[in-house]
């Protein structure tokens, strides 16, 4: 077996490790109860893992574009297990002060994002950038499949018949098994693209020609793999069908000839701007999930602890689903229709906007309102997979892949101030809901957040669609 081959299974499993930030709604009520806290203090511990998950991107990319790759994952794995073990400590004894948990899920955030980014990084310098869609949308897919494995771990070994949960065992156990894993892991995670071709190399010519870009101008032809300007007898007719114009071999990027920084790129900022509304209106959902079913079993006689563990396991699942089916359809379709990968962000987009329409009127469209509440989670998980599952290849693409981790680090900032601000939001809007009480009940609880997440959605569309051709309609991807 190749160590590309041996270097990708690996970093399905990392990304398992990595994706249990999904987690925090299977347990986060629990929390605030045990320690009597408020909804807006539990929202700003969960946007302290979306912090240090974003915010760390950039340094996690920087160093693992300039350090082996394999030591900063083994320091995310301590991260993780560091940060889990304190936030068992916190949930279980009082004498630990609150102020720790936030640090806690910190860390675990920060770890979270140095998995991500290192395994992202080497996915996508490890293979053809045609590739790109499955490279990285494969691992992103087991990122969003991780919640529902530890919901399955849960029910199994941390639950008992009368659906009493063993929160310290759980999340000792979640530390123990991410941290570790990840740490074990990290040693068989191989950068294939420092091989060369002799000696057993597994760089294949597609994988030099997927960053090399062609350009016909003035007769001559320039090829941006590293080794200069090269004259090419067919120049000349190529010149003069395609003069003044780029074109790209094999995948072709956006970016990639532009040698300006990022951030004074116009499209970077679009795509960030667009990533940081939708993935903070998907953070909202998943961190808050476990509040919208309390706010919504008023009259419900299941368990509530249950209801919960479901809508987080279908959450996952269906987020899993949304990066594998994007993972595959864009590579085809861009491919063989040469149709542009922001479609599949747009469709995301589309149905996290759907999901959180259908929540504004839960009361008026659906009969029962938890099987609408499973809409919802079905509709908001797909969008967000595709959302995440799109936003990788069309970095590396537009941008290129020899700054892959930097740049998926700085674009990590998105779902750190997104999650931020409309995590607060929800928060202010279920305090003021619950007027006093230490439990709100009813959809009006979260409706108001809902209606600021559906325009965000539909803001996002309009910006994407209102760029034109510049942006949708790209020749190659």
């Amino acid at each position: 077996m190749s160590r590309r081959t041996i270097s990708f299974g690996v970093s399905l499993l990392l990304m398992n490790c990595a994706g249990t930030l999904y987690l925090f709604s299977s347990y986060g009520q629990a929390l605030q109860q045990k320690r009597q806290l408020t909804q807006t203090y539990l929202n700003l511990i969960a946007s302290c893992g979306s912090f240090g998950q974003s915010l760390s991107g950039p340094v996690w990319g920087h160093f693992s574009d300039a350090n082996d790759r394999r030591n900063m994952c083994t320091l995310a794995g301590l991260f993780i297990f560091t940060g889990y073990i304190l936030l068992a400590y916190g949930f279980a004894y009082d004498s630990i002060p609150t102020f720790s948990l936030p640090i806690a899920y910190l860390l675990v955030g920060m770890g979270s994002s140095g998995i991500l980014t290192v395994t992202l990084s080497t996915c996508s310098k490890n293979f053809n950038s045609r590739n790109h869609g499955i490279a990285t949308g494969l691992p992103m897919a087991a990122f969003g499949l991780s919640a529902f494995l530890f919901t399955m771990l849960i029910q199994r070994f941390f639950m008992d018949e009368e659906k009493a949960m063993d929160y310290f065992g759980f999340l000792l156990c979640v530390g123990m098994v991410a941290g570790g894993g990840a740490v074990l892991g990290s040693r068989f995670l191989f950068d294939c693209s420092l091989l060369s071709n002799s000696g057993g190399s597994l760089v294949d010519e597609d994988a030099r020609v997927a960053t090399r870009t062609v350009y016909a101008e003035n007769g001559r032809i320039s090829e941006d793999d590293g080794g200069g300007l090269r004259e090419n007898e067919n120049a000349q007719l190529l010149a003069r069908s395609r003069r003044g114009s780029r074109s790209t071999v094999a995948a072709g990027t956006l970016g990639n000839t532009d040698a300006r920084p990022l951030y004074l790129k116009k499209e970077a900022w679009i795509l960030f701007l667009s990533f940081l509304i939708v993935s903070g209106c998907g953070l909202m959902y998943i961190n808050n999930l476990g509040a919208v079913v309390i706010a919504m079993t008023v009259d419900s006689s299941e368990s509530i602890q249950g209801i919960q563990q479901y809508h987080v396991g279908l959450l996952s699942i269906c987020n899993c689903m949304g990066r594998f089916v994007n993972a595959f359809t864009s590579d085809f379709l861009s491919a063989r229709f040469r149709v542009s990968r922001i479609w599949g962000f747009l469709f995301g987009v589309g149905l996290v906007g759907l999901g959180y329409g259908i929540g504004t009127s839960i009361d008026t469209v659906v009969a029962d309102t938890l099987s609408g509440l499973v809409r919802i989670t079905i509709l908001i998980g797909v969008g967000y997979g595709f959302v995440f599952g799109s936003i990788t290849a069309l970095i590396t693409n537009w941008f290129g892949v020899e700054k892959s981790g930097s740049h998926i680090g700085m674009f990590q900032f998105g779902p750190a101030i997104g999650g931020y601000i409309f995590n607060l939001l929800f928060g202010v809007y279920m305090d003021v809901a619950k007027k006093g009480e230490t439990e709100c009940r009813g959809s009006n609880c979260f409706q108001d957040a809902f209606r600021a997440c559906f325009a965000s959605c539909g803001l996002v569309v309009i910006l994407l669609c209102g760029w034109q051709c510049s942006f949708l309609v790209m020749q190659t991807n």
